[in-house]
């Protein structure tokens, strides 16, 4: 077709020139000739043909006009057209980017203003994007980007913010890409609203990229609600085909997929695919091989360049093998899918995977599909106890990982990095089961230490991501009046959201969420500005370099264990890590098991009834399978640290008794942490003296102000400290708090919280009230997140349920106290539930005590909890659910040297010095003997 419009227009193409005469040079002519194409270029009902014969004139002029700083603009725009039409004509992508370098090179060589050269640099962004190279494309987008904030009338920013749209929910970043998508159709909505169909296909971008994300329900309310909009329902029904796909319905969705036809499909392949899938689903082999095999068919007819919706079908073909049991030829399907969904693999061979990633953005398919290999991979070691595979399936497994950290590391939003976190997090599962099988059949170290490090890496990245990049953007380079524009922005971020939060109004609520898309990409436009500076660059982008065994060198004692706890598939492994050795153990998880966890949590959780026996019972056979496995291990330990997952982020492990009928207390210091790679040894010394200690709720002043009950045990909560920093009632205002907290060395916050198991962005820390507006006196999340408390070594949270929060399987609870930690903050004492508020006021009264006497945070902890017990007058409270709910998060502190201890280094001193000299007299002796003979 391309051709034969092409010969059309040679044919008309001398017609015009006669009229023009011959000489190209003389400048009034191909001016004249320009603007014949001009008119084609920007009829309203163009065509191919018309297309055609417009690029003809373009390439006359380029071809035949004298190149010169007077002719530079025409030029350039005469090239720019050409390059716009072909990629409508269907030139190739690289014959498209000459044409446009060529306008690229003119510019560059006769300094064209930046304001011509957007549509370009969106023009080639698009090519980039259709070949796969991510980052080349986000370059020239953010190039157009900052073109058309200096100069908004130079072009449509809408087409822009839809294609930056599409390469983030390329990236997996579906929450960036609503933005964008949204900013698209918004500027439309206002600039062009006869554009219907503009305005249907950005729509349908925001629905992809909310199915995308997982809102099913969201994305299926807007896809029918554009059903009935539209004409063109084919892009409409293939999309709600894939939502009952997602949901397991395959029959809804074949419903959905039989309205296409297919020979006005914009993209069959993708259509075959969805099909083969219904037919996957519904275990029709045959059927999904019958539209696989036309998938295949129409990308053999489209040439031999790569597709990234052919990577889906060679994937479906390797899900299809392992269905049929044939996991060999599986196994190559996803090794071709690996090649077509990068551009820059082309290895066939099943040992090679992706490992180059540079720039900001890389593939989610490509991700899913080397876990898909992996696990195929892990299937055929299993099939055949060939240590070849399972060298290849740990190899795939660790290029999946690196990936993901990639791709995390790429997005700038917490709610994105948890995202990706969770996608990756059953990859991660299936990782370790095949680790500990392994392990369990043929024993070594090395496989626990792998594991182990897995394990480490799938818990809390997000957060791990946040605190590196803060550390990092410190020492970059980066200017101060651009991370102080960061911390502007998202504090008004914050205020916006929580605004909106707040308002019921539907079209004031709109009109606030636009200003947060717009604050959302104006910080998006300060991280890309990021990039400018390669040493924050390049540190952000590198590999981690966290070693179990270097943590256990230089972090751990001879006195301190670390309780790591991993849930697979079927199996909660248990892992002990001390200074020297690394123990294992697997047990099957039972509903007894799960049903002792849930007996236990709620028991904790209930101030009103008395548990009966359920802390004996249950906690005994907890402490049996959590901790008593490494009875004889943790023999001469002194500190424990607890890494939970899952069902055990809200579970106390000091509150369990052991078989002498002790509390864990009593015997081991025992902290908390998210994972390894958090882990330090520190030997910070809390001062009293530069701490503050707020107090709102201290008096019962009768605010009619305030729905929040008085608590007065507080006041004497705080009253160890310096009355200087006690903050208490009226004076304890939020506005207070901010003013001080950055500068003082540990915070106490005895006041109320409230946790927002929904949206924990919108949990809350509450000051006094001096009115009813909301956001002067609750400290929310999502402000606490960007409060820079580096400062700051500890934070004391006597508030209800501050360490519990929205449960996420790879991040732990989404609570107040992780939001403290987000911000720089690494110790922190929290509360698992809401408590009594004496038995609070006790325990923080001797925990300070004894910090006081210089004992590290845990051990401070241990002893009050060990006094609250000991103590007569609390006898009705020593049930774990009054004073179980504290707990340290933190480092390793290094213990104060004793008396005994400096003796003993002083007498091993003087030993040492004792020998030396008399091995020093000795070798004097012997050298003056042979003197003398």
């Amino acid at each position: 077709m391309k051709i034969r419009l092409l010969l059309i227009a040679a044919l008309l193409l001398p017609l015009l020139l006669i009229t023009q005469h011959q000489d190209l040079d003389n400048s009034d002519k191909y001016q004249a000739i320009f603007k014949e194409a001009e008119a084609l270029f920007n009829s309203s009902e163009a065509t191919e043909t018309s297309d055609s014969l417009a690029l003809t004139l373009y390439e006359s002029v380029t071809t035949h006009a004298t190149l010169s700083a007077k002719n530079a603009s025409f030029l350039f725009n005469c090239f720019e057209r050409a390059g716009i039409l072909k990629q409508g004509l269907d030139f190739t992508s690289d014959q498209v980017l000459e044409t446009f370098y060529n306008a690229f090179a003119i510019s560059k060589k006769f300094s064209l203003p930046d304001s011509i050269q957007f549509r370009i640099y969106l023009s080639v962004g698009n090519v980039h994007y259709g070949k796969g190279l991510f980052d080349s494309s986000i370059y020239y987008f953010n190039k157009a980007e900052k073109i058309i904030t200096e100069y908004p009338e130079c072009g449509k920013a809408e087409d822009l913010y839809n294609s930056m749209g599409a390469i983030y929910s390329e990236a997996g970043d579906y929450h960036q890409s609503i933005n964008y998508f949204s900013k698209a159709l918004e500027i439309t909505r206002i600039n062009h609203p006869e554009m219907k169909e503009a305005l249907f296909a950005m729509s349908m971008n925001i629905a992809s990229s909310l199915r995308l994300s997982g809102n099913l329900d969201s994305a299926g309310f807007l896809y029918k609600s554009l059903l009935e909009k539209s004409t063109n329902k084919a892009p409409v029904f293939t999309n709600l085909a894939r939502i009952y796909q997602l949901k397991q319905k395959p029959d809804s969705a074949l419903y959905f997929l039989h309205q296409v036809d297919i020979s006005n499909s914009f993209n069959p392949i993708a259509l075959y695919n969805a099909t083969a899938l219904c037919f996957m689903q519904m275990n029709k082999t045959d059927s999904a091989a019958k539209y696989l095999i036309k998938a295949k068919e129409m990308h053999i007819k489209n040439g031999t360049h790569k597709d990234i919706f052919y990577g889906s079908s060679c994937r479906y073909f390797g899900d299809l093998d392992m269905q049929k049991g044939n996991s060999q030829n599986a196994l190559l399907h996803y090794q071709e899918a690996l090649v077509q969904l990068d551009d820059a693999f082309n290895s066939m061979k099943v040992e090679d995977n992706p490992s180059q990633f540079s720039g900001s953005f890389a593939s989610y398919d490509l991700l899913e599909t080397m876990l898909t290999k992996a696990a195929c991979l892990t299937a055929i070691y299993k099939e055949q106890k060939n240590p070849e595979y399972y060298s290849i399936a740990v190899k795939t497994y660790q290029a999946a990982f690196t990936l993901a950290d990639y791709i995390k590391k790429s997005f700038n939003t917490d709610e994105s990095r948890l995202f990706m976190a969770e996608k990756v997090f059953t990859g991660y599962k299936n990782a370790v089961d095949f680790l500990m099988t392994t392990y369990q059949q043929h024993p070594a170290d090395s496989i626990l230490l792998l594991a182990v490090a897995w394990i480490s890496k799938s818990k809390a990245a997000s957060l791990a991501i946040n605190l590196k990049e803060n550390t990092i953007k410190q020492y970059a380079g980066i200017p101060d009046s651009l991370l102080q524009k960061e911390r502007n922005l998202k504090f008004t971020l914050s205020r916006n959201k929580l605004l909106r939060s707040q308002i019921s109004d539907e079209a004031e609520r709109n009109k606030i969420s636009s200003t947060i898309i717009s604050n959302e990409l104006e910080l998006n436009k300060i991280f890309t500005a990021y990039k400018n500076f390669p040493a924050y660059y390049h540190q952000k982008f590198a590999a981690d370099s966290f070693s179990v065994k270097e943590m256990q060198s230089n972090t751990l004692d001879r006195n301190t264990g670390v309780l790591s706890y991993y849930r697979g598939a079927n199996n909660q492994y248990v892992y002990l890590i001390t200074k020297a050795h690394i123990y294992a153990h697997t047990f099957k998880i039972s509903d007894i098991f799960n049903k002792s966890l849930i007996e236990y949590s709620e028991a904790l959780n209930n101030l009103d009834k008395q548990p009966g026996s359920v802390f004996y019972k249950e906690g005994f056979l907890l402490y049996d399978s959590l901790v008593g496995c490494f009875k004889e291990k943790l023999s001469g330990l002194k500190s424990l640290v607890i890494i939970p997952d899952e069902n055990l982020l809200t579970i106390p492990f000091e509150s369990f008794k052991m078989p002498d009928k002790k509390y864990i207390v009593e015997k081991y210091i025992i902290s908390y942490h998210y994972a390894l790679p958090f882990l330090h040894a520190s030997k910070n010394k809390l001062l009293l003296k530069d701490e503050m200690a707020f107090a709102p709720f201290a008096s019962n002043l009768k605010n009619t102000n305030s729905a929040f009950m008085p608590l007065p045990a507080s006041e004497k909560e705080i009253s160890i400290f310096e009355k200087g920093n006690q903050i208490m009632n009226t004076s304890a205002t939020k506005e207070k708090f901010l003013q001080l907290a950055k500068n003082v060395s540990a915070i106490h916050l005895a006041t109320h919280a409230e946790v927002n198991y929904n949206n924990p962005e919108n949990s809350f820390i509450v000051f006094y009230p001096k009115n009813n507006n909301e956001t002067n006196y609750k400290l929310y999340a999502n402000e606490i997140y960007n409060l820079g408390l580096q400062k700051t070594n500890l934070i004391f949270l006597s508030a209800c349920e501050t360490g519990t929060g929205k449960r996420s399987i790879s991040e732990g609870s989404l609570s107040l106290s992780r939001a403290f930690a987000f911000a720089g903050c690494p110790n922190i004492i929290t509360s698992l539930w809401k408590a009594e508020d004496e038995c609070t006021a006790y325990i923080s009264q001797r925990f300070y005590n004894y910090t006081s006497k210089g004992n590290s945070y845990a051990e401070a902890m241990q002893k009050a909890k060990i006094d609250f017990l000991a103590n007569p007058s609390f006898s009705q409270f020593h049930s774990p659910q009054y004073w179980s709910h504290l707990i340290y998060i933190g480092d390793i502190q290094k213990e104060k040297d004793t008396l005994w201890q400096i003796i003993s280094f002083c007498l091993i001193g003087f030993v040492i010095i004792a020998i030396l000299l008399y091995k020093y007299s000795s070798r004097i002796r012997y050298y003056k003997k042979d003197l003398r003979h």
